[in-house]
């Protein structure tokens, strides 16, 4: 699924951003994005999310 996703936003010049729809604890943290940012600002956020340098990370689950 992730290079059908990363495609699309490639295709519309945008980010990609991992997170968790976690229903159940052992779902928390399954799929999150690190950003870098000097301070934590919703400015610097979302510089950050368009930086393309982000870091998607997570196991990804098959359904």
């Amino acid at each position: 699924m992730r290079p059908f996703v990363e495609s699309i936003a490639a295709a519309r010049g945008l980010s990609v951003v991992a997170a968790s729809d976690a229903h159940v604890p052992p779902e928390v943290r399954r799929a999150y994005t690190l950003l870098e940012a000097a301070v934590l600002t919703i400015e610097s956020v979302v510089d950050a999310i368009r930086d393309p340098t982000n870091d998607l990370t997570g196991e990804q689950e098959s359904r």
